[in-house]
């Protein structure tokens, strides 16, 4: 629909169909971005990202060895991220614990331990990526807060996925965010 506008990378806005002097502006919902990043990791089983490949087995290895114990390495991921029933799907809550710095952790912790885990880097990495991207947009501390200066010397968190297509929802979707980090 954007491309019907006229909307690109460098272009969020068009003129307004029936009032030619005003604007008509377009943005993302960025949560629900995330939300279906995760739907498409956990519906197609892999992810091929520069890195390597992102795979939901080593979500599903983490909440395996954590159910074991009474006390866990990650708290935060449990049976229903990895296999999300009914409307849990679109539960953006759920999406953000999927990919916290805490389910990172937890696959680091768990890489030499488990066979499963052994080619776990780049699923390490890519949520280690987007977890910044998610402090990042959901952070209300002002050292924090995204900057309007696009050419910031701070921290730049890169991400630019092209996903084929969501199986459920049937069209191309592409994620293409840049975002300027103070640390």
């Amino acid at each position: 629909m954007w491309k019907l506008f006229g909307i690109s990378d460098v272009k969020s806005s068009c003129t307004h169909p029936v009032k030619p002097k005003r604007k008509l502006w377009f943005a993302s919902d960025f949560p629900h971005l995330i939300m279906y990043l995760k739907s498409r990791i956990i519906n197609s089983k892999t992810l091929q990202v520069p890195e390597g490949t992102v795979d939901v087995l080593h979500w599903k290895a983490v909440v395996e060895a954590d159910s074991k114990f009474q006390i866990k390495v990650c708290n935060k991921l449990t049976i229903d991220n990895v296999q999300p029933r009914y409307f849990q799907t679109m539960n953006v809550k759920m999406a953000f614990k999927f990919f916290s710095g805490s389910v990172a952790a937890a696959m680091q912790y768990y890489k030499d331990s488990i066979p499963a885990m052994i080619d776990c880097s780049a699923t390490v990495l890519f949520i280690k990526k987007i977890n910044e991207v998610v402090d990042a947009m959901n952070s209300q501390l002002p050292k924090c807060v995204l900057r309007p200066d696009p050419a910031s010397i701070h921290n730049k968190v890169k991400l630019n996925l092209k996903l084929s297509s969501f199986p459920r929802y049937q069209y191309k979707v592409s994620i293409k965010l840049e975002v300027n980090i103070i640390k």
